[in-house]
């Protein structure tokens, strides 16, 4: 799994927070891999130098290794060389998408690319209606972390 390291003060990381609390690194074989974080352009550099050199290695020690990435529509151009090594390595590639702008990437070739080759995209019910007038409904799961406005309006 790789995304937001976990000090960092994002969504991705608050997701991250409840996979740990509520024991899915316990109960599954998981290994998190920062691929950014707080601290400025030199400590993003480390950490994404060591996410790649992390990710290679568990991409040959693995055969059967499943890629899931953690990405945000301001970062998905970053992300794409994550996205790349996991379908190159032929993992299937699980993409949980965060926050809104993602209908900015509608137009990207690249951006739809990505989506359309991974086995599964995650994302919260509104962010998946805006992808669905470019990316086909098969692709999707719906999030099961809900912010705490939804979960209010709900009762």
């Amino acid at each position: 799994m790789l995304g937001a390291a976990a000090e960092t003060r994002s969504g991705i990381a608050a997701v991250i927070a409840a996979y740990r609390a509520h024991g899915l690194f316990k109960r599954w074989p998981i290994e998190y891999v920062s691929t950014h974080g707080d601290g400025g352009p030199a400590r993003n550099a480390g950490l994404v130098l060591k996410s790649l050199k992390d990710l290679g290695v568990l991409l040959v020690r693995h055969r059967r290794l499943v890629v899931h990435l953690h990405t945000t529509a301001r970062a998905f151009l970053r992300d794409t060389v994550y996205m790349s090594a996991a379908l190159a390595a032929r993992a299937p590639l699980v993409l949980h998408l965060h926050g809104g702008g993602f209908e900015r990437l509608s137009g990207s070739w690249v951006a739809r690319s990505f989506l359309e080759r991974a086995a599964c995209v995650i994302a919260q019910l509104q962010l998946a209606r805006g992808l669905s007038a470019f990316l086909p409904l098969r692709h999707y799961s719906l999030s099961p972390v809900f912010s705490r406005s939804l979960a209010q309006r709900k009762h």
